[in-house]
């Protein structure tokens, strides 16, 4: 019921394409086995969607203008492109770098040079509001969920189609390889996907809390638990402004303080990780103490400056910050996908 996983499907469809329906190389047999996986995959969809369809036909004189009338209904609940590109919190994907940037260069073109007018259009991508076709951009180009889907395809499809080629080669294809397309998929939908939830990172961590335990490579599995943790703290953290009262405070300090302390645990107590230095590296480390920072302001030093002004800041200090962190991540796990894949064939 949850259209969030069709976030995998193009890590799905190119993994089943050639290592499912390709994989003998023969015309007939390819033919075969797509028509079997289209039927399939139709089966599921139809036994997903008629209950609500054949339901709602029979408040209509037309039975088919009232599947009509439900699809529709269904599809604008799944994909609410009426919403705003972005949520009342943004999530820290590439959308939240943009809109940040495009928030700064109002205020040194509005404030400073006197070039834009500000009024409440130019604040209401920092209005903390939901609403139809919220968040117009003032300076940067705004973004439509045309684009947004272009994008996510465009990107998930090309580094699936580049990490199953790959491991074609290696013709040791399995479940490291659909776990990495997966991932990077995900990666791409969370990134740049229209109307992100900041849960949603959820649906990058799991996949890539599995794939960490797939590798028996010494080399390779230190390098996946380090960019596992680096990716989870930062993740975990980004979900803090959810956990807003007073009285949560205290509960998500100890949950992640004691998630770090057991990936510290792991790392100086797992034998194939012994004599491998530092967890982090030092760009890393100076990131996450970064976030110690930004946790004081927010709790502590935001409401004595500005009182009651701003409120929007430190949520969009904290969605900026950890984008940058899981943009840094992103291409971290591309580096060490592809380097996976290739020391499979040797």
């Amino acid at each position: 019921m949850k259209h969030l996983n069709l976030y995998m499907a193009p890590a799905y469809f190119f993994f089943l394409l050639f290592d499912f329906c390709l994989a003998d190389g023969k015309v007939t047999s390819f033919i075969k086995r797509i028509f079997g996986l289209g039927i399939s995959v139709i089966s599921v969809f139809l036994l997903s969607f008629l209950p609500f369809l054949l339901s709602s036909s029979s408040q209509f004189d037309n039975k088919i203008d009232g599947m009509k009338s439900e699809f529709q209904q269904i599809m604008s609940r799944l994909f609410p492109f009426e919403r705003g590109l972005t949520h009342a919190y943004w999530a820290p994907n590439f959308w939240a770098l943009y809109n940040t940037l495009d928030k700064l260069l109002t205020v040194v073109l509005g404030k400073v040079l006197k070039v834009v007018a500000i009024d409440e259009k130019t604040a209401s991508l920092t209005g903390g509001l939901v609403g139809l076709n919220q968040g117009t951009h003032t300076i940067l180009p705004s973004i439509t969920p045309l684009i947004t889907i272009i994008l996510c395809l465009g990107i998930s499809f090309s580094v699936c189609f580049y990490l199953i080629v790959l491991s074609g080669k290696t013709k040791k294809k399995g479940v490291q390889t659909i776990l990495l397309a997966i991932v990077h998929s995900v990666y791409a939908f969370y990134m740049f996907g229209w109307h992100i939830h900041e849960k949603a990172v959820l649906s990058i961590l799991i996949p890539l809390s599995v794939l960490v335990t797939c590798f028996s490579s010494s080399e390779l599995s230190r390098e996946w638990f380090r960019v596992f943790s680096f990716t989870s703290i930062v993740g975990t953290f980004s979900l803090f402004p959810l956990l807003f009262q007073t009285k949560e405070i205290p509960i998500r300090w100890t949950v992640l303080i004691s998630f770090v302390l057991f990936l510290r645990h792991i790392w100086y107590s797992v034998p194939e990780f012994n004599n491998s230095g530092r967890l982090f590296s030092t760009f890393e480390r100076l990131f996450l103490y970064g976030l110690i920072l930004i946790e004081i302001y927010q709790v502590l030093i935001h409401q004595f400056i500005f009182s009651d002004r701003l409120p929007f800041l430190p949520l969009m200090i904290v969605s900026f910050y950890c984008a940058v962190g899981l943009h840094y991540s992103w291409l971290k796990i591309f580096s060490i996908s592809t380097f996976s894949i290739k020391e499979k064939s040797n």
